[in-house]
């Protein structure tokens, strides 16, 4: 499940991910998010956040954020990742290049941090 979090500046979209995120979680969330944040935005700054509740993403959750990061594509300016998953660390490192704007990885102790970074 993907929610957003609420009570963030206004040009930054942040997200916390719960259990198995899907396909449906992008179609109800994500995309209707990214679609508003667009018309008063030029770019878009994320903040995704994957809690200790996460468990993964499905198949076709996999497939909707493909999509999202291809439709946006020019658009991020800045990306936060927060979690204490090894793997999101190092994937940031090893593919961060794939995607345009600053891309920073946090601890999850650090969200605070993580919103300050990518809203400043």
């Amino acid at each position: 499940m993907i929610e957003l979090i609420p009570n963030v500046p206004d040009n930054v979209l942040a997200f916390t991910a719960k259990g198995e995120v899907t396909k449906e979680d992008y179609k109800e969330v994500v995309f209707p998010a990214l679609a508003e944040i667009v018309k008063d935005h030029d770019k878009i700054r994320v903040l995704v956040h994957l809690g200790p509740e996460y468990t993964g993403i499905s198949g076709g959750g996999l497939w909707q954020d493909d999509k999202a990061a291809r439709k946006y594509y020019h658009r991020y300016e800045k990306i936060a990742a927060v979690g204490d998953q090894n793997w999101l660390h190092r994937s940031l490192k090893v593919f961060g290049w794939m995607m345009p704007g600053e891309k920073k990885a946090f601890a999850a102790a650090e969200l605070d941090d993580a919103l300050a970074w990518v809203a400043d």
